[in-house]
Order: structure tokens, then C-alpha cells, then sequence
């Protein structure tokens, strides 16, 4: 892995299929791993973010040991408990010193001409680890979900499929209790359960207090946290995206972790923030480009769970 690699919702449906849904990470084989490649692949870990549609049971697992990296220096993971969940690698960001506030403001600007106009279809790769590991199991592998939301007048029509599993050091594995890549876990079409963002930045506290209950005293960490719903069901056009990253940039305790890949390869700047319980770092990786947030992760940095070291990432989303 490179250095500047990352290691790394609703309201009832009108038609559903009832399938498990496994949580996409972009497939690395042997060859390429050993390159120094990294796998492309939501917010918290012990907490399921009961609005999710997409719900990520693990092939869960035995593993002694986990590489991490983590916002660009060599902090190695707590010891890993006997039995300890598979999880994607850590991040190795490339350090910037600049000031959060002062690098969302540029983005926001940039976001109002460059980012992409609104779709009607929003596709992303999801991933979230499970409250604890099931003891005993012999597979090491992560499974992600490749989901797709087609938005029209109010209406989701939301399909999920596997995605390819890969074992935490990013390589492509075929484990025997994985859902066959492709197939379809879950389908079904509901009313939009998360309204339309607005387009001013002075309307995204209110539109956030009234979706979410997030207030002034929320932390910028849990805000993150909630952003992955709205994304899921709305892809924001440029006016949207520049009032958002205006908004975060009046958080004080936003912080610049450096700059790196995101879970599918995609170079940006990295946003992080504090939750409220102190245990868990949400991370927004941030296209320089457009302004456009190309995904989110949580990385638990506590010390009160038994089933993972710290730190290592929780859960995921890409956006396509």
C-alpha cells in the first residue's frame, strides 16, 4: 500500500423484497496488492443507523493482527482481541497544515460552477461492521454493498447487490459463506424518506435540526455522521454542495487530516471531526476538483470496545 493510499433510512415501502443485505470495495487481486494497491471499497460502528435501508451483516471473523496507518503517521492499532472483526484498512493521508474552515470556504466556491449537476440516479458502495464478531468463525474476509437509488418525483426505487469480499489487507478472496458478487440482496420502492437539502448555506442548520435533531451543540463529528443518509437519496447539485461546505466551514472543531484516496481510489482532501461520545472520528473525503464529497467513513479511536483494536474503520460509504 502507498503511502498516500487510503487503508482506509425510512419510511415503510410500498413494495419490498425481503432479502439479507450484506454491505463495494474496488477488487484488488494478489498481483496487484503486493504493487502496493488498495481496495476501493458508513456512521458508527455499534451503532446501526436504524434509517439505513442497507444494513451490513458480515461474514464475520478470526484475525490475530491488522495492519493500520493512520492520518499519515505509523500509529499502530491497540493488540487485537482473540476474537476481533475484519476490518478495511486504516488511512495513510498526506499531511496538511491549513485550516479547515479556510479549505472548505475555497471548496465551497469551487463547488458553485464545478460540481455535477443533480441526477435522478445515485449509486454508491457501502460497508458497516457489525456490533461484535461471532466468536469461532474462521473467515477473514469483508463483504461490501454496490446500492442504487433512482430518485423521481419524491419516489426511491432502491436496488442492492454483494459486492467483491476482500480480506483486510485489500486482496480479492472468494470466501465460501459470501453472498455470490451480484446478487441481489435487496429491492424496493418507497417515498423518499429524507427531504430535498437546501441550497443556502444559513438553511442547512434548521434543515438539519428538523431531518436529523442535530443543533448548534451537535458535534461536527456527529453532522458528518448524518450526511450519508441525505447523500443516499440525494445527489447534490453544485448550489447544494456549495452551501453545505459553507455551513461546515463555520464548525470550529472541523479539522484538516491531509489529503488521500478515498474507498474507491479517488483522490481528495480529508475532513475530520469528533463524535459526541469521544470514541469515534468521522472523515469526509472532499474532490478538490468539484467540491464534491466523495465519501465518508467513521474510524473508532476509543477504548471501549472488545471486538476491534483501535483504531480501525467502522463503516463506510462511497458515492458514485
Amino acid at each position: 500500500m502507498n503511502d498516500d493510499d487510503v487503508d482506509a433510512r425510512t419510511d415503510a415501502p410500498v413494495a419490498t423484497t425481503a432479502v439479507s443485505v450484506v454491505p463495494v470495495v474496488p477488487v484488488v487481486d494478489a498481483s496487484t496488492a503486493a504493487a502496493g494497491a488498495y481496495p476501493p471499497s458508513r456512521p458508527t460502528g455499534d451503532r446501526r443507523r436504524a434509517s439505513r435501508h442497507v444494513m451490513a451483516i458480515l461474514g464475520t471473523a478470526v484475525v490475530a493482527t491488522m495492519l493500520a496507518a493512520f492520518a499519515g503517521t505509523s500509529q499502530a492499532p491497540t493488540t487485537a482481541p482473540a476474537a476481533a472483526a475484519v476490518t478495511p484498512p486504516l488511512a495513510r493521508l498526506q499531511v496538511v497544515h491549513d485550516d479547515a474552515g479556510a479549505v472548505l470556504t475555497r471548496l465551497a466556491r469551487t463547488a458553485a460552477t464545478a460540481a455535477p449537476a443533480a441526477t435522478s440516479t445515485i449509486s454508491y458502495q457501502t460497508w458497516t461492521l457489525g456490533a461484535e464478531a461471532v466468536p469461532g468463525s474462521s473467515d477473514q474476509f469483508i463483504q461490501p454493498t454496490d446500492v442504487s437509488v433512482d430518485e423521481r418525483g419524491g419516489v426511491v426505487a432502491v436496488t442492492a447487490r454483494a459486492g467483491t469480499p476482500y480480506a483486510h489487507t485489500g486482496v480479492r478472496v472468494i470466501p465460501a459463506s459470501a453472498h455470490p458478487v451480484g446478487q441481489l440482496l435487496e429491492q424496493y420502492t418507497s417515498a423518499n424518506p429524507v427531504p430535498a437539502p437546501p441550497s443556502r448555506a444559513d438553511q442547512w442548520a434548521p434543515y438539519l435540526a428538523d431531518t436529523f435533531g442535530a443543533d448548534a451543540a451537535t458535534p461536527a463529528g456527529d453532522v458528518l455522521r448524518h450526511l450519508p443518509r441525505v447523500l443516499d437519496y440525494h445527489r447534490l447539485d453544485g448550489a447544494q454542495t456549495s452551501a453545505l461546505l459553507t455551513y461546515l466551514s463555520t464548525s470550529p472543531s472541523l479539522a484538516v487530516a491531509g489529503t488521500g484516496k478515498d474507498r474507491l481510489g479517488r483522490r481528495g482532501i480529508v475532513i475530520t471531526g469528533s463524535a459526541h461520545d469521544g470514541q469515534y472520528q468521522a472523515r469526509a473525503t472532499v474532490d478538490t476538483v468539484t467540491g464534491r464529497i466523495l465519501c465518508i467513513e467513521v474510524v473508532y479511536t476509543g477504548t471501549a470496545r472488545s471486538d476491534i483494536p483501535s483504531p480501525s474503520v467502522t463503516e463506510y460509504t462511497a458515492w458514485k
